[in-house]
C-alpha cells in the first residue's frame, strides 16, 4: 500500500499547508485530507503533481511504500 507523504515533503521545504492551498489553488479540505498523511483510498494524481510542483520536487517522492495490513 502507498502512503501519500505531502506533510514530510512540506515541512523538509518550510512550508506550511494554507502554502500550498494557496499556492496550487487546492482546496483547504483537500488539502488537509492529505496532509494528515493517512493512507489514502483514491490518490488524485493531478492534487499530487501540483503540491510535487510547488515544493520543486519529484511527484513519486511523495509516497512512501507501507507494509499491507
Amino acid at each position: 500500500m502507498l502512503e501519500v507523504t505531502i506533510r514530510e515533503a512540506c515541512e523538509k521545504h518550510h512550508k506550511f499547508q494554507a502554502d500550498i492551498a494557496r499556492e496550487t489553488g487546492i482546496s483547504k479540505t483537500t488539502m488537509s485530507k492529505y496532509w494528515r498523511g493517512n493512507r489514502v483510498r483514491r490518490v488524485d494524481l493531478d492534487v499530487i503533481e501540483k503540491v510535487a510542483k510547488a515544493l520543486g520536487v519529484p511527484a513519486l517522492s511523495l509516497f512512501r511504500e507501507t507494509p499491507d495490513e
